[in-house]
């Protein structure tokens, strides 16, 4: 199967060009590259759950996105990405800002702005139980770049993550699936670049 080592990144920001690696996540290949990964980009509108079902990714990455649910986009506007995500379920998900607000969304979670936009490379999470962030520091600095937040989970999702604004992150209970609030592929943009940086290798090594 030719995407049994490929991790598939789900580009949800409306600027994305398919097939084309965001700069926000250049440096990415190359970490997945020394882990045996290959990398592909599709956009959200080119995405065909057809033939991602007939020979499935390693992993799943949802990128954030400029758009906010429930104000100037719904679920149904992403109904191909619903579709894969039904199509693969025992294939691992990591979704990031948007998408962490997606995934939970899509399974009966509510979101909310929460009265300012969050923009910090240094912003202090608390970490709870989750294989991820073992031995990480607690609390641990990472980048924010949000104006909307998970207000609850959604069905089956559980809070890993917390921070002075919300929840920061989740993980299904039964499903290999979870996503973060803030970004840890901005470790080049960080200033505790180490932070971002394990939490991606470490959910990669695990593909």
């Amino acid at each position: 199967m030719a995407n049994a080592r490929t991790v598939l990144v789900v580009g949800l920001y409306v600027e994305d060009q398919p097939g084309v690696v965001p700069p926000r996540f250049e440096h990415l290949p190359a970490t997945a590259a020394t882990l045996g990964l290959g990398w592909t980009v599709q956009h959200l509108n080119r995405l065909d759950p057809a033939a991602w079902h007939a020979d499935p990714p390693a992993g799943i990455i949802l990128t954030g996105s400029k758009h906010c649910l429930g104000e100037d986009c719904t679920l149904d506007d992403y109904r191909p990405l619903s579709a894969l995500l039904d199509d693969l379920p025992r294939v691992p998900v990591f979704g990031i800002c948007f998408g962490h607000q997606f995934l939970n969304h899509r399974d009966g979670g509510t979101l909310e702005r929460f009265g300012r936009y969050r923009e910090d490379n240094d912003f202090p999470i608390t970490l709870g139980d989750d294989p991820l962030f073992a031995g990480l520091p607690n609390p641990c600095h990472l980048p924010e770049n949000h104006g909307q937040r998970v207000a609850t989970p959604g069905r089956g999702w559980r809070v890993v993550a917390t921070s002075d604004d919300g929840i920061e992150a989740t993980r299904h209970a039964s499903l290999p699936r979870i996503s973060f609030q803030f970004h840890p592929e901005y470790w080049p943009r960080s200033q505790h670049p180490d932070n971002g940086r394990t939490l991606v290798t470490r959910w990669l090594s695990t593909l």
